[in-house]
């Protein structure tokens, strides 16, 4: 099991020790908690920063090279109910610029305002997590 050590390490040598990915993940460490939705946003309330940064770091840090976070998307629809999107169906989107409600399959009208990408930990990430917790 990776240790948070192992973790800083091998971001800080991917990408620098005072890169944008690792900021991300010194700010999920010292959440001290478990998280499964890791939003920019929530990072940069958490520990400051801009939260477009963030962005482009989680980004970073779910590409093959540094699998630390894996991308998703939902819908937020009026009510503010997330709800989770299959890749298949974002690709369809990006190529066709139609956006169906996955639960009710109607058009949505304006999907740009509706999307809506978050990131959640891989389970090596999920496991140093876990043992800062403890």
């Amino acid at each position: 099991m990776p240790t948070a050590a192992d973790i800083r390490r091998l971001v800080a040598e991917a990408f620098g020790s005072e890169s944008g990915p690792a900021q991300v993940v010194d700010c999920l460490l010292s959440l001290r908690t478990e998280v499964e939705m890791i939003t920019p946003l929530m990072l940069a309330n958490a520990c400051g920063g801009d939260r477009r940064t963030y962005l482009s770091a989680m980004i970073s840090l779910s590409e093959p090279r540094i699998p630390l976070l894996q991308m998703h998307y939902a819908i937020e629809d009026e009510d503010r109910a997330l709800y989770p999107l299959e890749d298949e169906t974002i690709l369809r989107y990006l190529s066709t610029g139609e956006l169906f409600h996955p639960i009710d399959g109607i058009l949505m009208q304006d999907p740009k305002t509706a999307l809506f990408v978050y990131f959640s930990p891989t389970d090596e990430l999920r496991e140093c997590l876990q043992a800062e917790v403890r």
